[in-house]
Order: C-alpha cells, then structure tokens, then sequence
C-alpha cells in the first residue's frame, strides 16, 4: 500500500477488518495520516467501561502525581549541585513527547507532533515547586495546574496521560490485537516485552484506543463553562465556599463582560487561588470530580468516522481529470467537482447533517486524497481541521501554494476566513498561487442564505480581494431523485 493511500487508510481497512468490529468494542477507529481532533482526558478514566484503565490506569495516573509531589517535596530541602541536578531530573521526566503510535494529533505538524519540551516541564515545575514550599500539603493541585497555566492545552495533557498510562494501553492494544487476530510483533515498553501491531508508516507500533477515554479538544468557551460551574456547585454552604466562588465569580464576571481575555481570566484566577490555599484547595477538587463527557461517536459531529462512512462512496466516483493542466487548473477543478459531487448526492449531505465545520473538512479532505491517489499526483496536503491558520494549504516543493478556508454559515464569524485569515496567511507565507474560501450554506431561509452570499461577495469587492469564492448548498434535498 503506497503512501497516499495510507493517507485514506482507516486501522480496519488496513487490517482487513469490518469496521463493525471497532464500533462493537468501542475503539478508535483513525486513519494514519489524518489526525484526530481528539484528546486523552485523565478525567475519563475512572469512567471507562474497560476494567483496564478505570481501574489500573486511573490508578497510574494518579500515583505519579503522589510520587512527583514527594519527589518536589524531598527536592526543597536539598541544596547546590545536589539540588540543580535533582531538578534538571525531574524536568526530564515532565518532558513529553507525542506518541504517534496513538493517531492523534493537534496542530500542523501532523501525526508525529512535537510533544511537550522543556519550557513547559519547567513551568509546571516551578509552579509546583513554589506551591510546595509555601505549604501545599497535597497533590490534588496539579489538576489547577494543567487548568489555568498557560501553554499547557489539551496537547500536554493527552500526551503526559499517555506517557503515564503506556503499559496499560499496550496491554489493552495486545488483548484487542489478540481478539481481532491482527499481526503482531515484539516490542519493549519499560522494563517489558508486549505484542503489538506494526505501523506501516513508521518504524514502530500501533496503539489501540478505547473510544470512552477520548473527548474533543477544549475551546475557550470550556474555561469559563468550568469556573461558572465552580461558582454554582452547592456541594457545601460554608463560609470558604461562599467567598472562593463570590471571588472568583467576579474575576469571571470581567470576562464575560469583554473586559479581559480567556488568557487574562485564567492568570486572575490563578494569582487568586495560588494566594488562598482554601480556594486551591476547593477549585481542585471540583476540577478532579467534575463530571465530563467522552467524545459523542453516534453523533459525531467533527466527522471523524467520516473516512470510513464516505471512503467507499467516493470510490464509486469516476475521476476524469486532464493531466496536461496545470497543478492549479488541477486543484481548482477538484474543488468543481467536489462541489458538484457534495451538491448532488443526498447520501452524503444526510451523512453531513449536523456536523461541525471540522466534518465538512473531513469530507474534502477525503474527497481530494481519493483524487490524488488514483492519479499519483504529487501535491501534499496539510488539513489544519479548524485549529490552525488555514484549513487545508496545498503544496509542491517551496514555490507552489493553494490555501483553502472552509466556513459554515452557520458560523458567526464566518467573514473573517475571507478577509482575516487568508489574508493574514497569504502575507505571512510570501507567494501564494491561488486562494479558496469555501462558503456552505446550511440556511433553509434562502433570504437569509442570498443576504450571507452577498456580504461575502460585497466584502471581497470592497477589500479588492483575489481570494475566489466558492459556494455549496449543503442542505439534504427533499426529493429523493438524487439520491
């Protein structure tokens, strides 16, 4: 199997296994080289309905922070080169790097990420550190920690829980493997030897993920959902309660307001916390307990069971592409086409209800990679999925580039892909061939619909934009004549 197919390849088309088999058992069902925006949330764990990780992994997880916190504790009472050295170890060990063997990923760096380096270890130490020696008396403050300072997102946390957790997920990947009859080979994690499935991209292993441990990557709106929810527990009425959360309630107050940004709300909140040990105390406990949710599957909103649900609808399509054209002439009838093919089949629009921007982009990253695939054509592709600068830039060695912004309508903001990010993009990256913003109308009010397509049509004339504009009517058709 070529490259670029893996680029579509699903682990159950890969293996040859019904993907059934993965929805059964409830597990991660990714391709290889599309990352899922998707995270490893510890506070998952003890939900799990999988023995292995609500119980042995929780477990983990929740020793190596007891142990961290006596290993800062023991490092406080040292001094000179003893001491230096002693935290130069620890830094090392909060060093953590992303496991491509897990099919994750967050950022334009793909699958293989660039994990956590020694700027954040040393943050989270020397916040730890200060709490210690101020008198801090146990570890639950670490869940504040990885809360409130910033730098440390949803990447951080999935790849620290993974790193804690990876005897538990290889053996869970070694019993799946064994069920499913995938083939396996020796590899050692730690100080043992586990069977585990090879990947085909890189020289190492497979791990398995149950899916009840996975949640979508948190926005900004998530920190202040969590404090407002912090404000209005009425776990206890004592008087410490009642003046953390009136405090910490106003700091939150400033937010909302506009008066400060989530960046600033998280910094009040910490100065506040790291001041009042009864309110650090009370904010980590709610954050520990509080109840959260696994990543919705059957929903599916973000389309990450896209690949497999349209994979073989778009093989079905017969491509006819002129190959004499230009890479441009290439791409922009790529995106005819996949506008064509989205505008009339109804299958696929029903299978796109609903979804966010990120399953829309999904679905054309799908679309464009069957494309390159069949005809070998040498263009990669970077899908940013929403959380990067640009959604999808294509490229051919340093001189050619074509971006593309997909927005819903949908979505509020939807005119600063045109005259924000591309722009901004295009300037910060020299050169760029051509540019897209994609515009999919998911209004039933076609007054509404014509009034979104003429603002955008109105802002690109105003600004004197190159940018071409296209546009997809992405609401299932009533008649079942395209189906």
């Amino acid at each position: 199997m070529s490259k670029l197919e893996l680029n579509i390849t699903s682990l159950s088309n890969y293996w040859k296994i019904d993907s059934d088999e993965f929805v059964k058992r409830d597990i991660l069902d990714p391709t290889f080289k599309k990352d899922v925006p998707l995270f490893i949330d510890p506070m998952l764990l003890k939900s799990s309905k999988y023995e292995i990780f609500r119980v042995n992994a929780r477990n983990s997880y929740e020793e190596f922070f007891k142990k961290l916190y006596m290993n800062i504790e023991a490092i406080s009472t040292l001094d000179g080169q003893i001491k230096v050295k002693a935290e130069k170890d620890i830094k090392r060990k909060l060093t953590f790097k992303e496991n491509k063997a897990l099919c994750l990923g967050f950022s334009k760096y793909g699958t293989t990420g660039r994990g956590t380096g020694h700027y954040y270890a040393s943050i989270l130490y020397n916040s730890a550190y200060d709490l210690i020696i101020r008198g801090i008396n146990n570890s639950n403050f670490f869940s504040v920690l990885f809360f409130l300072e910033t730098g440390f997102g949803a990447d951080y946390i999935s790849d620290m829980t993974a790193c804690i957790i990876l005897p538990e997920l290889a053996t869970f990947t070694e019993n799946i493997a064994k069920e499913l009859n995938i083939d396996t080979f020796p590899y050692r994690i730690g100080d043992k030897k586990y069977m585990l499935p090879k990947h085909p991209c890189y020289n190492s292993y497979i791990l398995i993920l149950p899916n009840d441990i996975l949640a979508p990557l948190p926005s900004d709106g998530t920190v202040k959902n969590t404090l407002t929810s912090f404000c209005n527990s009425n776990e206890d009425n004592d008087n410490i309660r009642a003046r953390v959360n009136t405090d910490i309630g106003q700091i939150l107050l400033q937010a909302n307001e506009g008066k400060s940004t989530v960046t600033e709300l998280k910094n009040a909140v910490k100065d506040y916390v790291f001041k009042d040990f009864d309110a650090l105390d009370k904010l980590s406990k709610f954050i520990k307990n509080r109840n959260v949710k696994p990543y919705d599957f059957f929903k599916d909103v973000l389309g990450i069971r896209a690949v497999s649900e349209l994979k073989c609808v778009f093989e079905n399509v017969n491509y006819c592409l002129d190959l004499s054209k230009s890479k441009s002439e290439i791409i922009e009838n790529v995106i005819t086409d996949f506008v064509n093919f989205i505008e009339n089949n109804n299958k696929i629009l029903k299978s796109l209800c609903g979804k966010k921007e990120e399953g829309w982009q999904s679905a054309f990253f799908l679309y464009i990679d069957q494309i390159f695939t069949k005809y070998n054509i040498d263009i990669n592709s970077e899908a940013e999925l929403g959380r990067g600068p640009i959604d999808f830039k294509f490229s051919y060695g340093n001189n050619f580039k074509i971006l593309i912004e997909m927005k819903l309508s949908t979505n509020s903001q939807y005119c600063r892909g045109l005259d924000n990010q591309l722009e901004l993009y295009k300037k910060c990256n020299g050169k760029t061939h051509a540019s897209y913003f994609i515009f999919i109308n998911l209004d039933a009010d076609n007054k509404k619909a014509d009034k979104k397509k003429k603002k955008l049509l109105d802002r690109k004339k105003k600004l004197g934009l190159d940018t071409n504009l296209v546009f997809i009517d992405g609401l299932p058709k009533p008649s079942a004549s395209k189906l």
